[in-house]
């Protein structure tokens, strides 16, 4: 089986002497890892890190939307501005992945049209899911994809992972999470 190795450079927590700290971890193509980190100065350094590395696509907890582009601008406009796919090809694409994530087409219809402010927490999740499969990443990234939502909701934004190992299955799936979730991270339904 063949594997990634990356090497992420830490920041120490406050107590622990100025500097670095480096992690290298080696990511088996085909698997879900799941890394918990202590804080969020060490979370933010690792997606940064994943995102720089040339081979990573993310799905942050925020979507990370323009705000003045509607859904189906923010998910096609990055890649059909690379050039490499056509773009009636990434439509067709993206609408397929709607699709599996039990949208109608005209449901997709009428979240292509709308603009970021108006879609919920799991909505954002969905279409920055949506735009990164379209990117077919080595690593797919996600960054807290279930803080915050209801237990529903949550259940959904977990199975990201294994819809993007179905499509690829030969290549590598992390879930970035807090250490320790407080009972507050999870909205009850």
């Amino acid at each position: 089986m063949h594997s990634t190795s990356l090497t992420l450079a830490l920041p120490r927590r406050p107590q622990d002497s100025a500097g670095r700290q480096r992690l290298k971890i080696t990511l088996d193509r085909g698997r879900t890892y799941r890394l918990v980190v202590p804080d969020s100065a060490q979370r933010q350094a690792i997606v940064s890190q994943l995102e720089a590395c040339g081979i990573t696509a993310l799905v942050p907890a925020s979507g990370r939307l323009i705000a003045n582009l509607k859904v189906w601008e923010n998910i096609v406009l990055p890649l059909a501005y690379r050039g490499a796919v056509p773009t009636h090809e990434l439509e067709s694409r993206a609408e397929d992945l709607f699709a599996e994530l039990g949208y109608s087409p005209e449901q997709v219809r009428d979240l292509a049209a709308r603009l970021p402010d108006q879609l919920g927490a799991l909505e954002r999740r969905l279409v920055a899911f949506v735009r990164a499969m379209l990117e077919e990443p080595e690593v797919l990234v996600l960054d807290s994809v279930a803080d915050g939502l209801p237990r529903s909701d949550a259940a959904r934004a977990l199975v990201l992972g294994a819809i993007y190992l179905r499509r690829f299955p030969f290549r590598t799936v992390v879930h970035i999470e807090p250490e320790q979730p407080d009972s507050a991270d999870w909205i009850e339904d």
